[in-house]
């Protein structure tokens, strides 16, 4: 579940709308980071005089300069997408709740509008992060799960059609 702000209407439930991404505070939390660790080793590049630790601290510079470049370009923008309200609720506007099938991000609703349900709540509904937003294990826990979920679809299905089989 996600966040998303309606641009405008479109007739019939469906809605212009913004999908809002989250963990931009976190990415630019991390890239401050570095740029005041690159800034500690420039100083102490510019006061070193043995060679070897010269080329150490160059590297490292160098390291964290492609890092924070990669951080910098590697957020994606807010996508705009046409998309449709769950119950066809007509008066939406603001901030509101989405719900996305796991995994995919090109199936994304709105959250019912009935007695202003739609409306965004983050405790309730969450907000997508991009992978590069997310810390190490908080990604690696999204990529592992995510196939087990797909497989044990498959094993579900196929169990069923054996059992139909049988009949």
């Amino acid at each position: 579940m996600g966040k998303a702000q309606i641009i405008s209407y479109l007739g019939d439930g469906k809605y212009q709308v913004t999908i809002k991404y989250g963990g931009r505070d976190r990415l630019q939390a991390r890239i401050d980071a570095m740029n005041a660790r690159i800034a500690d080793l420039q100083t102490r590049y510019d006061a070193e005089v043995d060679p070897v630790k010269k080329n150490i601290l160059n590297l490292q510079i160098k390291s964290l300069t492609k890092s924070v470049n990669y951080y910098t370009n590697g957020m994606p923008a807010d996508p705009q997408v046409e998309i449709w309200c769950v119950d066809l609720t007509e008066d939406l506007s603001g901030d509101v709740g989405t719900i996305e099938i796991p995994g995919e991000d090109q199936t994304i609703v709105i959250q019912p509008g009935f007695e202003g349900n739609a409306a965004y709540s983050g405790s309730r509904d969450g907000i997508l992060t991009p992978a590069i937003a997310n810390s190490a294990d908080q990604a690696f826990f999204n990529k592992a799960i995510l196939p087990s979920r797909f497989n044990m679809m498959k094993k579900t299905k196929t169990a069923k059609q054996k059992m139909m089989q049988e009949m």
